[in-house]
């Protein structure tokens, strides 16, 4: 028996020993798991930090679109541009802050999206809820985020003010238009000039070859006079026959 005990404790030293070496590595290597993800968590919340910081730099907000609940949920910075309290409201809510005219247009880019279509982006303009008068343009652009649920996939996306960049839009759009108005008019009589002939000359020469109709054209040399006797006058002659054309044109 003692033979026997003296076997078994000399059988289970080792044993005990690489239970205790098994278990030592075991816990070194959950405790390197836990450093590296807790690395890994550190580099995340790094991460996230910087990409809020950079989207607030750009003015850029984001939400995340429910279908399934009929929920959205946005990030501080997209709760000021549709000016609300709450971090989540229901997909109707959200809808509501659209402007009718484009309401339409953002329901059929969503549709696209869950349908499969890449992100896509689209301009509205946003009625917000502390102030329903301070129209606003916003550009909302997304794409689908959970495609394992087929049919009803999350959506995910951006918003961003773009209120300053349409007005700056609108006004060189206008300042376009002005330079393109000037080129076309005489700048003593404010009439249209040769430019401008030619092109409505060309425009109504094509339609009426297109329809087949006549066309005519009446032109009055109202300058000619002035023109064949400038040698005869006086220096002051040249301002008289500009104030009589000013005269007719008006």
């Amino acid at each position: 028996a003692d033979v026997r005990r003296r076997e078994l404790l000399a059988l289970a030293l080792p044993v005990s020993v690489a239970l205790l070496a098994v278990g030592l590595l075991f816990v070194i290597a959950l405790r390197r798991g836990w450093r590296r993800e807790r690395a890994l968590k550190l580099d995340l919340q790094s991460n996230l930090l910087w990409l809020e910081s950079a989207q607030q730099a750009a003015g850029i907000g984001h939400f995340a679109i429910d279908p399934v609940i009929g929920t959205v949920h946005m990030s501080s910075l997209c709760q000021d541009i549709f000016g609300v309290r709450d971090d989540e409201i229901t997909m109707a809510q959200w809808l509501s802050l659209i402007d009718a005219e484009d309401r339409g247009e953002l329901k059929t880019v969503l549709a696209r999206v869950r349908s499969g279509e890449d992100a896509t982006r689209v301009q509205c303009r946003i009625l917000p809820v502390d102030d329903r008068t301070a129209l606003r343009w916003g550009e909302i652009g997304c794409r689908a985020f959970d495609q394992e649920r087929p049919g009803d996939p999350r959506v995910i996306g951006i918003a961003q003010d773009i209120t300053d960049r349409k007005a700056v839009e609108a006004e060189l759009a206008g300042y376009r238009r002005r330079l393109e108005a000037q080129v076309r008019l005489d700048a003593l009589t404010g009439l249209s000039n040769r430019r401008a002939l030619d092109e409505a000359a060309a425009f109504q020469l094509a339609q009426a070859v297109r329809g087949g109709t006549p066309l005519a054209l009446m032109m009055i040399d109202v300058d000619f006079l002035g023109k064949r006797i400038k040698w005869l006058i006086l220096p002051l002659h040249e301002s008289e026959t500009d104030r009589h054309l000013i005269g007719l044109s008006g």
